[in-house]
């Protein structure tokens, strides 16, 4: 269920532009693509070859930072943790299924992987997670809203996301609608559009045991989910990596599971964006 932080550690060379073909939003490609450097910043000699978070190697994450909110224009609550170099390239992180914005990319070395990367990862839980308010109406459209109202609210006009599982989707949905802000995106171990041709009810089957995916049957989802999560988390031998993920788990489910049956909805249901327009140059 967890990845490696490696996806991060390209993003600080990349320039500020969407850059990749969908079929290339992987960790690999991202690691070996580049992207226009139409909207690279001019930026003195003496600033290139500065390292602006040398400072912050072997430092821990500001702990006034790890939950932090904002209300939105309609009034929801939206919460997130920060980590990483503070002074880096802002890089936005959506997290899994049953996870939240405590989720731990690569254990306790997220933080120095993050600030190795000079970026710096602004977690974000989703509508019914952890400390941020559910939303009946929650669509992928108004999950890039809430992102852009988000990078407003921080001043970053430009800003990469990174997608994992559940969190792929709302990611794509980002760099669809958000052009002028999103410079990078990638998907880990992402959901796909369950609806395209050739895969439908067969591919819903495999991954869900059911070929249809709906209000009254997602939350047994998820809650089955759960528990096959939860006794895997319990069985883990290091003590540190199960407590990590146990808090994220709990703290995914602390409102209860709509928020994570409206994302199994969601994913196998029409997107209503037209991820197939976002492409490299």
């Amino acid at each position: 269920t967890l990845f490696a932080m490696n996806i991060l550690a390209p993003i600080r060379s990349l320039p500020l532009r969407t850059c990749l073909p969908l079929s290339q939003l992987s960790p690999i490609a991202l690691s070996r693509q580049r992207c226009s450097s139409a909207q690279r910043p001019v930026r003195s000699m003496s600033v290139m070859t500065a390292d602006p978070c040398r400072d912050a190697r072997g430092s821990v994450p500001d702990p006034d930072r790890q939950n932090v909110s904002m209300v939105l224009k309609d009034e929801r609550k939206l919460a997130w943790r920060e980590y990483g170099c503070p002074q880096g390239y802002p890089v936005i992180f959506m997290h899994g299924n049953l996870n939240s914005r405590l989720f731990e990319p690569s254990w306790t070395a997220s933080h120095a992987d993050a600030v190795d990367a000079s970026v710096k990862v602004i977690a974000v839980d989703r509508p019914g997670y952890g400390e941020s308010s559910f939303h009946a109406n929650r669509s992928y459209s108004t999950w890039a809203d809430d992102i852009s109202q988000l990078a407003k609210h921080l001043d970053i006009p430009r800003f990469g996301v990174v997608g994992f599982s559940s969190g792929g989707p709302h990611a794509l949905a980002c760099a669809t609608l958000l052009p002028e802000a999103v410079a990078c995106c990638a998907l880990v171990s992402s959901d796909g559009p369950y609806l395209e041709p050739g895969l439908g009810p067969q591919m819903l089957q495999k991954v869900y045991k059911t070929e249809t995916v709906s209000e009254s049957n997602s939350m047994d989802l998820v809650k089955r989910n759960e528990a096959g999560l939860r006794k895997a988390y319990l069985g883990v031998k290091r003590e540190d990596r199960r407590e990590l993920a146990l808090r994220d788990l709990d703290e995914a489910i602390k409102q209860g599971f709509q928020g994570p049956a409206q994302d199994c909805v969601l994913e196998t249901g029409e997107w209503g964006i037209d991820w197939r327009g976002v492409a490299g140059p």
